[in-house]
């Protein structure tokens, strides 16, 4: 998962002139499919990959929202304004709470949930160093993780 990871970083960082580095996290599951998730401005890299990862299970297309922005927006509002944070992204256990909240009413986010489980013992690397938080929910998840030695951005406050 590393070699897929660094490439997708640098096909993404070389089209961009920002400051701050574009985050990959691959992930290779049991029967040898590489998923990959980037970092957006709404979620990161780590959320992108888990979300890819149960839409490849479910056999969902990829191009459904599991996650309503019905759902996302005011948990983006809480976070920045009320919460004060600067980092915009969601955290990968952020976007898991926000997908099992549509899950109440949308059977395809259920069955993105479902396949939580078969994460367990899946390998995955990202092209930076990852939060504490989305590293504790990895191993939560049973995800055998590793990272780059390599910060998101120039920034010291990022977190």
């Amino acid at each position: 998962v590393v070699l897929p990871a660094r490439e997708y970083s640098e096909k993404l960082n070389s089209n961009s002139d920002k400051d701050e580095i574009c985050s990959v996290v691959a992930l290779e599951l049991e029967d040898g499919t590489i998923i990959t998730g980037r970092s957006s401005e709404l979620m990161c890299a780590s959320a992108a990959a888990i979300l890819n990862a149960v839409k490849h299970l479910a056999n969902i297309p990829d191009d459904m929202l599991l996650i309503s922005p019905v759902i996302l927006e005011p948990i983006v509002k809480l976070k920045t304004e009320t919460l004060g944070s600067r980092q915009v992204s969601l955290s990968l256990e952020e976007v898991l709470t926000a997908l099992s909240i549509c899950a109440v009413t949308n059977p395809p986010a259920q069955m993105a949930m479902d396949e939580l489980a078969n994460l367990k013992d899946v390998q995955a690397h990202s092209t930076t160093m990852l939060t504490k938080d989305d590293e504790q929910t990895f191993r939560k998840l049973g995800v055998d993780v590793t990272c780059e030695a390599v910060y998101p951005s120039q920034n010291l406050y990022y977190v």
